[in-house]
């Protein structure tokens, strides 16, 4: 049985790659800043990679499905609204 998310012919619909990137950016992010921050406050590779670990533990993914919510629902930029007309 194909997963909720696909269409007939496998494709992942677009509002399931919108969630998903979001949610693999705010990820990204977490684990990147942690351990960026880590290794400002002096610890070692171990430590850092253990902060941005628990980075993407805390992460609230609440937060990060109302935010791509949010982005879904803003309106087009004027630049872009332009773009598509002349299309």
């Amino acid at each position: 049985m194909e997963p909720a998310v696909t269409s007939p012919d496998g494709q992942i619909d677009d509002e399931a790659r919108r969630i998903a990137e979001a949610v693999r950016e705010a990820c990204l992010q977490a684990a990147l800043d942690a351990y960026e921050e880590a290794g400002f406050s002096g610890l070692c590779a171990d430590g850092r990679w253990e902060c941005a670990v628990d980075a993407l533990r805390r992460l609230d993914l609440g937060l990060v499905l109302a935010g791509s919510e949010r982005e879904r629902n803003a309106p087009e930029s004027p630049a872009a609204s332009a773009a598509a007309e002349a299309d």
